[in-house]
């Protein structure tokens, strides 16, 4: 009897049909995430950037807009079967300029062109060429699209995760995000092959619902967090059990009863445990409707793990910004900055956005240069900081900017210690963020600042500060601290030279402890005018005393150089925390009697919330006269109202709050009104602004704690002095 091949069609494509339509038992595994770059942008008339080896050959060059690690590459060709390339490589470089380096090459002897995703070993790349230097047929091939892969990190302790439900949404379990879309379902995924495409359903468990997480080594586990669903499909009670191999699992923690609803359990044992594995155990039944979703689970190790206790608001203590990192613009602003690249959109584009967020069409108007401008980096952005006290407080603030149709997400962590979890990096508008850091991070006197990419091309910082503080307020302030500022005799201006002749011999501001100006080591007076705060210190060595109350020797320590800390509060707020913006703080640096005009200088140090946005290191708004002498020096300075000193209002029978700290290795330190540089400004003493010597309102023989009206000299300490000498422009920012 003859075989009909018609039957055996009609019998095999009614076996096919009925496999396609039929519901699939076995679980499909997760799908592979490409990561194509959609930053990409192509480049016209680019010379070929590698040696050329062939005598015709076909250039396609591409800016990827940001420097990725790249792994694999997906080309179409038109009519690949006709003219498909027989050879082609693949350049990349990090820089657009120099010879590139060749990352895959592709040979052939077929002319089918395999419209597969072509792998190579991952490489950092924003530059990248293709060249087809050979094809089939006498025709050029035509490439319709290119597209490049880049290969990311999954940040966090756990390197591999197992279960028997939902393999294809299994990764979403550990990736970081706790969004709604980012979830696991414990059920069987079911995938129908219908007209209309494939349909998605789900199969409640019948059993126990186990997921097993791999370390990969022996740790500490400090803890586990597991965040679930919201109403609906939920996770009602779970365990956790832990490993040392694999095999042999013991109970550590069951869970309460979980409400229906988006809830983050963490549980954490009174010491660590040591385990390789960790097996979430959902029971059956323990489960909110048909099955439990999850959005994440984490396991916390030394390299990853909360603080031990919820950090403090820094507008409770009188924060000092102690670094300051602009990170953007060619990371020219960032020395503590250990991985990032600086955003750069390439020479041709004109320089005002060139480093910078176009305002009005990327982002919102009205944002810093700062702002606008940014690091980043595919994995993760880290600052690294040293020198750190252990026994001090310390916040980071960072700012976050990207484009208004930006899907950055990420997350801080310092030395492991999680400061903020996945975050939507802030679109269009630029926000700040302050989180204390854990004083386990800093004990060493270094922290390490992470800021690690979630999602979207990559993490970005625009801005990152440290600031400091003591944990316990400063000492009360002296009784009464108040003292006089004169105004400037229209007879005898004010000439800033270093020459203090024209300066009235009365109100010198002394230090706490000394009775009389001419025992006293700092001798600092005031002077005013409409415009601008006056300000004379003579110093003289020889009455310092050291840590145990000796004098000093002042030529053992001519080489040692002081610090003169002034702060000036124009309004007399008298803030009792954090500054306010008429609260300012200057630091002189380089003071010694071996100093030359040049290795003087004066910043503006930025305390959190203060006029000013970070430190700066060379106020060159401030007018500054130094003379060194024999053992000690004159200082001499003018600080403009409008520049510098915000909310200053010049007038007779004003105040202003006032304090000077003269700090160095040697000494203990000379103070007016409060003996830190930390103290609040309710803790500085009064300065009261009153009429020229030749028309005082106020009786010079009024008693004033911490200030006399007695005639003295400023010549002690200026024996032999050289002519007197201008700072000039070049400051030393080193001696901060």
């Amino acid at each position: 009897m003859g075989f009909d091949a018609r039957v055996f069609v009609l019998i095999a494509g009614a076996a096919l049909l009925g496999f396609l339509l039929y519901p699939r038992g076995g679980e499909p595994g997760a799908p592979e995430e490409y990561n194509w770059i959609d930053t990409a942008r192509q480049l016209k008339n680019e010379p070929l950037h590698y040696p050329k080896a062939y005598k015709k050959q076909i250039l396609f060059s591409y800016d990827l807009g940001f420097v990725y690690r790249i792994d694999k590459i997906l080309l179409q060709f038109e009519n690949p079967q006709e003219r498909g390339p027989r050879q082609f490589d693949l350049l990349v470089s990090t820089r657009r300029e120099g010879e590139y380096d060749r990352a895959y090459t592709y040979k052939s002897n077929s002319p089918e062109f395999p419209y597969a995703v072509l792998r190579f070993d991952p490489v950092e790349a924003r530059w990248v060429q293709l060249v087809i230097n050979d094809w089939f047929g006498g025709r050029k091939p035509k490439l319709k699209s290119l597209r490049i892969g880049a290969e990311y990190r999954r940040h966090g302790p756990i390197i591999s995760v197992s279960s028997d439900y939902d393999l294809y949404d299994l990764p979403k379990l550990v990736d970081g995000l706790f969004e709604e879309g980012s979830k696991w379902r414990a059920a069987r995924r079911r995938v129908e092959a219908t007209e209309k495409g494939e349909k998605v359903s789900f199969e409640p468990p019948g059993s126990d619902v186990e997921v097993i997480f791999d370390l990969g080594v022996i740790t500490r586990i400090y803890g586990t967090r597991v965040t679930t669903d919201g109403p609906g499909n939920n996770l009602a009670r779970y365990s956790i059990l832990t490993s040392l191999d694999g095999r042999s699992y013991k109970l550590v923690y069951t869970s309460p009863q979980l409400p229906d609803e988006t809830v983050q359990d963490v549980f954490k044992p009174s010491k660590p445990i040591s385990a390789r594995y960790v097996k979430l155990l959902i029971r059956r039944g323990d489960w909110h409707g048909d099955y439990a979703e999850l959005r994440e689970f984490e396991v916390f190790t030394d390299d990853y793990r909360l603080p031990e206790s919820k950090g403090k608001p820094m507008e409770g203590y009188n924060a000092v910004q102690a670094y300051y990192e602009d990170p953007g613009r060619e990371n020219r602003f960032a020395p503590h900055l250990a991985q990032g690249f600086p955003f750069d959109r390439g020479p041709e584009f004109d320089p005002r956005v060139r480093y910078f967020l176009k305002e009005g069409e990327e982002v919102e108007p009205g944002h810093t240069p700062s702002q606008l401008s940014f690091c980043y980096h595919y994995d993760e952005v880290i600052f690294r900081f040293n020198n750190l006290d252990p026994e001090a407080l310390y916040w980071v603030q960072v700012t976050y900017l990207q484009e208004k149709n930006g899907i950055r997400r990420q997350r801080m962590l310092a030395d492991g210690f999680i400061l903020h979890d996945e975050m939507l990096v802030p679109r269009g508008k630029a926000r700040s963020f302050t989180f204390q850091l854990p004083r386990e991070s800093y004990s060493d006197g270094e922290v390490e600042i992470r800021i690690q990419r979630l999602a979207g091309p990559n993490a970005v910082v625009s801005e990152l500060s440290l600031f400091q503080a003591r944990p316990g307020g400063a000492r009360a302030p002296r009784i009464a601290s108040i003292g006089r500022a004169t105004k400037v005799d229209p007879r005898k201006p004010v000439e800033v030279d270093g020459d203090p002749s024209e300066w009235p011999k009365i109100y010198p501001l002394i230090p706490h402890g000394y009775r009389s100006p001419q025992t006293s080591p700092v001798k600092l007076h005031l002077q005013w005018d409409e415009e601008n705060l006056y300000l004379l210190a003579v110093v003289d060595r020889s009455f310092l005393v050291d840590r145990n109350g000796a004098v000093i020797n002042p030529k053992r320590v001519s080489r040692f150089r002081d610090f003169l800390d002034v702060f000036v509060d124009t309004a007399l707020n008298r803030s009792p925390g954090m500054y306010t913006r008429s609260d300012h703080h200057f630091r002189f640096y380089g003071l010694s009697p071996k100093s030359g005009p040049d290795e003087v200088g004066v910043a503006q140090i930025h305390h959190h919330m203060d006029a000013i946005p970070h430190t700066i290191y060379d106020r060159r708004e401030i007018e500054l006269a130094f003379r060194p002498g024999k053992t000690g020096y004159i200082l001499e300075a003018r600080i403009p109202k409008d520049d510098v000193l915000n909310g200053f209002d010049p007038r007779p029978g004003g105040s202003i709050g006032f304090n000077f700290v003269l700090q160095n290795d040697y000494s203990q330190p000379a103070y007016w009104a409060a003996d830190s540089i930390d103290s609040p400004p309710e803790r500085w003493g009064e300065v009261k602004l009153v009429g020229s010597v030749a028309g005082e309102a106020d009786s010079p023989k009024a008693a004033v704690s911490g200030a006399t009206n007695r005639s003295e000299s400023f010549e002690p300490p200026l024996e032999g002095l050289p002519e007197p000498s201008a700072r000039t422009a070049d400051a030393l920012r080193s001696s901060l």
